[in-house]
């Protein structure tokens, strides 16, 4: 039931470790705050005026992480008596919670094992 804040918590100490940076220093690349920036904004900037949108925003997202949670819950319960199963669903949570990450970083569906373990390509510009 608590997979989200463990993998958060690993996973900004992993990202940090990968940026040579602190791993307590705060940044702005935690699921909450893409989430926010990239999804929950946009739709609410449609629907509302820029103002309200980002006075709402941190809620909305938060609304929205909690209702993502569901799901593992609902596993949770299913298997609460399968540890074997159990633990293969919190890899498969682990594995979901990668590929949103990665989605919200490189603005496309990319393999989490490749976004956790291979650095992106720089394209170079072709000089004309």
């Amino acid at each position: 039931m608590c997979i989200h804040p463990v993998t958060e918590v690993l996973f900004s100490i992993y990202r940090r470790r990968l940026r040579a940076s602190h791993p307590g220093h705060p940044d702005r690349l935690h699921l909450h705050s893409l989430m926010m920036r990239r999804v929950v904004r946009p739709a609410l900037c449609q629907r509302m005026s820029r103002t309200d949108a980002n006075r709402y925003a941190n809620a909305w997202t938060g609304l929205l992480l909690a209702a993502m949670t569901l799901p593992a819950l609902l596993v949770a319960y299913a298997v609460r008596t399968q540890p074997l199963l159990a633990a293969l669903m919190c890899l498969v949570f682990v594995l979901g919670y990668v590929t949103l990450y990665a989605r919200l970083v490189r603005m496309h569906w990319c393999s989490p094992l490749l976004f956790l373990f291979v650095k992106p390509v720089q394209r170079l510009q072709a000089r004309a």
